[in-house]
């Protein structure tokens, strides 16, 4: 049994390593094709860059919305319901003000985006590569790292802090609602509370890591 468990272990440690590996030289592969599209003279065109941000940054509000907004509430709830017995309930606001800016917006965001956008590129590259469109750009003289993989990388860089904006406000806007329902914390209340409780150091906090989970 030990051995067994050990093998599995040690399976999944090589699982982990292959992966890591295979994501490295996907980026390497993303930066290189960059630098030679840039280095050779081929601007970027902006067109595809905007419409990939069209369909994973704009596409993507509804259901960020959503979600960001029951996280919110659920959190501004459950909050409340402890802190109550130590009538501490004004600082459910400190509580969903610096967990959704800090971590819970982002982290959300990137989610949501890693499951609706990242399995669609999937699809879209594994489709175009069995109808050989890939080895269509090779022939015509296109590295297709830099015409299939950059814009999409671009655009995520660019989307998921926007996201995550629009993904902290409806948190907050779920918080602000539940805090109201269950402490009688008036909208206002929360808003002048909000203010002491957090500062630019916390928004840029959560803000600055979004880049980097795209």
């Amino acid at each position: 049994i030990i051995l067994r468990a050990l093998e599995a272990v040690g399976r999944r440690v090589y699982e982990m390593r292959d992966d890591f590996l295979a994501s490295m030289n996907i980026l390497g592969a993303t930066i290189r094709g960059a630098q030679m599209k840039l280095g050779r003279g081929h601007a970027v065109n902006p067109a595809a860059i905007f419409n990939q941000i069209d369909r994973m940054g704009v596409g993507a509000i509804p259901v960020v919305v959503l979600m960001s907004a029951i996280v919110g509430a659920i959190v501004a709830q459950q909050g409340a319901y402890q802190l109550s017995y130590f009538g501490a309930d004004i600082f459910v606001v400190d509580l969903v003000g610096v967990l959704i800016l800090r971590e819970l917006g982002v982290l959300m965001t990137a989610i949501m985006i890693a499951g609706r956008s990242g399995s669609a590129i999937t699809a879209e590259i594994g489709s175009m590569k069995m109808r050989e469109e890939v080895d269509a750009l090779k022939v015509i003289g296109l590295n297709p790292i830099g015409v299939l993989v950059f814009p999409r990388l671009v655009a995520l860089v660019i989307a998921l802090p926007c996201l995550t904006i629009v993904a902290n406000f409806a948190a907050l806007g779920g918080g602000i609602v539940a805090a109201w329902l269950y402490s009688d914390i008036p909208p206002a209340a929360f808003l002048d509370r909000l203010r002491i409780a957090i500062d630019l150091s916390t928004i840029f906090a959560g803000l600055i890591k979004a880049p980097f989970m795209a």
